[in-house]
C-alpha cells in the first residue's frame, strides 16, 4: 500500500488535536455538575453558549479565506489559545464533591455529629452530605444525612436527627447534600467566583474549538482535493480522542480515589496532543488558493436557494441530537451508577467515551465516502436520522449504565460518525470557489453551535422535568419523525433544486449549470 506523505500531517493533526480533546470536552458537564450546577443551570448555560459558535466560525472563516497566506499562521494561534483556556481550569477549586461509597457499615461503627459543628467554620473542609442504605433482606431503605471532612482521613459523621439512623448493616451509597442552602456548606463569593471562572474559560475553550474544528475541515478538504476520502483522514481524529479518553478516564481515578476528583491528569494528557498537534500543523502544506472576490455577493446566491435552506435546517436538527447526547448522556451514566450501584464510575465514563470513538466511528468515517457514492447525500442523512431513533431508543431502555458502552460502540459510527461526514462532504460541495472555510463556518456554526444550543436547553427541560430515560425515549421518537420528513421533502419538493446548487473545480473550466458533470452530481446527490 502507498503511503501519501503529503497527507501525513492532516493524519496527524486530526489524531493529536482531537486526542487532546477526548479528556476535557465529554467531562465538561459532569465538571460542572460537580462545582454545584443543576442540570437546568448547566442546560442554560451551554444553550446560550453555543449560539455565539456561528459568529465565531463565520468571522474566522472569512479570515482565512481572506487572507489565504497567513492561514496556517492564523490556524495554530487559534489552536494554543483554546489549550490555554482549558489549561487554566486546573485552577478552578472542586467546591462538590462526587458521589462516593462508604464501604461494611455497622451501627457500631457510625460516628454521632457533634451538633455544634458548624460547616462555614470549618474552613470548607467539611461537607454536608446524604447517604442511602438499601437493605434488601428487610426489604427498607434508611436515609442518613452529615457530614465528611475532606482532610486526608476523611472522617464521616452523622446526625441523630435522620430520618432514621442505623436499623441494620450495609454499605453507604452517599452524595453532597445539595439541597442544603449553599450558604451553609460554600461562601457565596467563593462559589460565585468558582461559577463565572468556570463558565469563562470552558466558553473560551470551548468556543475556540469548534472554531478549529471546522477549519480543520477546511483545511483537509483544500488538501485532499477530489483524488482522496475526507474520512480516511478524519477517522485518526477517531482513534485520538477515544485512546486519550479512556487512558484519562482510568488517570482520574488513579490520581484521586477519594470522594472529591481532581481533573488534573486529563490537562497533562491535553498537554501533551496540544504539543505534538502544533508540530503537526507546521509541516502541512497547504495549496496555493485564490481568495474569493466578492464574499457577500456569492454567499447571496448561496443561500437563497431552497435546497440550501432546507439543508441547514436539517443539519440543525442533527446538532441538536448531538448535543443532547453530548451534554447529557454523561449525567444519565452518573444516574444510572447510583441507580444501579455501580462503582468507579469515572472508568464507566472513560469507556463510554472510548466505545464511541474506538467501536463503529472509526469504520464509518474510513467507509463513508463509499456510502455517499453509492446511496447520495440526501438518503444517507435520512437513514442517520433513523439511526439516531435507535441509539436514543437502546440508551433509554438499558438498566445498568455498563450497557452504555456496547451501545454507544455500534451506534456512534451509523450516527455521528456517518452523519458528520455527509455533511462536511456536501457543504464542500455547495461551497464557492475560495470559500471553504466560510461555508463550512456557516454549516457547522448551525451544526454544533445553534443546534446544541437548542439541544442543551431543550435536554436540559426535558432532563429536570422527566428524567433522563423518559428524555431519550422522546429524542428517539423525535428522530424518527425527522427522518420521515427529511425523506419525503428530498424525494419530492426538492429533488429538482439539487442541481442548481452543484460548484464545478475551478480546474475543470466549466461554469456551473447543466453539463454532464452536473447531471452526474445530480444523480449522486437524489
Amino acid at each position: 500500500m502507498k503511503i501519501n506523505r503529503q497527507l501525513l500531517p492532516v493524519k496527524a493533526h486530526f489524531l493529536f488535536f482531537m486526542g487532546a480533546m477526548g479528556p476535557i470536552l465529554p467531562q465538561l458537564s459532569v465538571y460542572g455538575k460537580e462545582l454545584g450546577i443543576s442540570a437546568m443551570v448547566m442546560g442554560i448555560v451551554t444553550a446560550i453558549l453555543p449560539l455565539s459558535f456561528i459568529f465565531f466560525k463565520f468571522a474566522f472563516g472569512v479570515l482565512v479565506d481572506a487572507f489565504q497566506v497567513y492561514r496556517k499562521v492564523i490556524f495554530i494561534a487559534i489552536i494554543l489559545a483554546m489549550s490555554l483556556s482549558f489549561s487554566a481550569l486546573c485552577l478552578v477549586p472542586a467546591v462538590y464533591l462526587s458521589n462516593f461509597e462508604i464501604k461494611n457499615v455497622t451501627c457500631g461503627s457510625l460516628k454521632q455529629c457533634n451538633l455544634s459543628i458548624s460547616v462555614e467554620d470549618s474552613n470548607l473542609s467539611m461537607r454536608n452530605i446524604i447517604c442511602s442504605c438499601d437493605n434488601s433482606t428487610k426489604n427498607s431503605i434508611s436515609t442518613l444525612k452529615g457530614l465528611i471532612s475532606l482532610s486526608q482521613n476523611s472522617d464521616v459523621c452523622f446526625f441523630r436527627n435522620s430520618s432514621s439512623f442505623c436499623e441494620f448493616d450495609c454499605d453507604l451509597e452517599c452524595r453532597e447534600d445539595l439541597d442544603v442552602e449553599t450558604s451553609k456548606t460554600t461562601p457565596n463569593d467563593e462559589f460565585d467566583s468558582t461559577f463565572w471562572y468556570f463558565v469563562l474559560l470552558m466558553s473560551a475553550g470551548t468556543i475556540l474549538f469548534n472554531v478549529v474544528n471546522s477549519i480543520s475541515d477546511a483545511v483537509c478538504f483544500d488538501m485532499v482535493g477530489d483524488s482522496h476520502d475526507y474520512g480516511q483522514q478524519r477517522v485518526w481524529g477517531t482513534i485520538g480522542w477515544g485512546f486519550a479518553a479512556m487512558v484519562s478516564g482510568f488517570a482520574v481515578d488513579w490520581w484521586s480515589p477519594g470522594p472529591a476528583k481532581s481533573y488534573t491528569p486529563a490537562l497533562i494528557v491535553m498537554t501533551i496532543f496540544i504539543i505534538l498537534d502544533v508540530i503537526a500543523c507546521t509541516k502541512l502544506k497547504l495549496p496555493n488558493i485564490d481568495p474569493p472576490t466578492n464574499i457577500v455577493k456569492d454567499l447571496r446566491e448561496l443561500l437563497s436557494s431552497t435546497s440550501t435552506t432546507a439543508f441547514l435546517v436539517f443539519v440543525t436538527i442533527a446538532g441538536v441530537l448531538d448535543g443532547v447526547l453530548i451534554y447529557f448522556l454523561l449525567w444519565y451514566v452518573e444516574d444510572l451508577a447510583l441507580e444501579a450501584q455501580t462503582a468507579n464510575v469515572k472508568v464507566v465514563e472513560g469507556f463510554v467515551v472510548a466505545a464511541e470513538t474506538l467501536g463503529t466511528e472509526i469504520l464509518f468515517f474510513a467507509i463513508a465516502g463509499k456510502i455517499l457514492d453509492k446511496i447520495g447525500y440526501q438518503t444517507c442523512m435520512s437513514l442517520c436520522f433513523i439511526n439516531y431513533g435507535v441509539r436514543f431508543g437502546l440508551i433509554a431502555l438499558v438498566q445498568s449504565p455498563w450497557w452504555i458502552v456496547p451501545v454507544e460502540y455500534v451506534m456512534q459510527g451509523p450516527t455521528y460518525g456517518l452523519m458528520y461526514s455527509t455533511i462536511v462532504s456536501y457543504a464542500n460541495k455547495i461551497s464557492p470557489p475560495g470559500m471553504s472555510a466560510t461555508t463550512q463556518g456557516i454549516v457547522a456554526g448551525l451544526d454544533d453551535g445553534v443546534g446544541y444550543s437548542i439541544g442543551s436547553l431543550l435536554g436540559g427541560f426535558l432532563y429536570k422535568t422527566f428524567g433522563g430515560r423518559c428524555s431519550f425515549s422522546l429524542f428517539a421518537i423525535g428522530s424518527f419523525l425527522c427522518a420521515l420528513v427529511h425523506f419525503c421533502l428530498y424525494r419530492t419538493c426538492l429533488k429538482d433544486s439539487e442541481r442548481r446548487l452543484e460548484y464545478v473545480p475551478p480546474s475543470s473550466g466549466v461554469v456551473a449549470g447543466t453539463t454532464t458533470e452536473n447531471k452526474e452530481a445530480d444523480d449522486l446527490i437524489n
